[in-house]
């Protein structure tokens, strides 16, 4: 199963916040090979931007989910898909405009207001691991 991080998920890991077993748990799963791991090129460096405010050092973090993870691009195919979704979050449109463009099954966020009805499956980590590990 394909799956797309959204930026949260690997800053709950990062910046050790309240839902960091739950992304340990997915990154753990990814590694060992039961999924396919995904994530938005722009989630790199929004990572790098956020967690250097905070005097953390993300260059390991980021080569760590490279070396795990697949990183996708998107075009300008998807920015014209991103703006015709009725949603404010233009990130969170792009990642889902790119996730749709590689063919993802599932995108986990735990982004309360991360659109659903996209024509993909978008579950918060602990729905994501009661449904697909547990």
């Amino acid at each position: 199963m394909k799956l797309f991080l959204d930026t949260n998920i690997l800053l709950d890991l990062i910046q050790n916040r309240k839902e960091v077993q739950n992304a340990k748990a997915i990154i753990n799963a990814v590694k060992k090979g039961f999924f396919e791991g995904s994530t938005a090129l722009i989630t790199l460096t929004n990572i790098d931007y956020i967690v250097k405010k905070q005097n953390i050092d993300s260059l390991k973090f980021i080569e760590f989910i490279n070396s795990n993870f697949k990183i996708l691009d998107g075009s300008n195919e998807e920015v014209f898909k991103a703006l015709k979704i009725e949603n404010r979050d233009f990130e969170d449109n792009i990642q889902i405009a790119i996730a749709k463009k590689y063919k993802c099954e599932v995108i986990i966020t735990n982004d309360k207001k991360f659109p659903k009805n996209q024509g993909i499956e978008v579950l918060n980590s602990e729905e994501f691991i009661e449904k697909y590990i547990l």
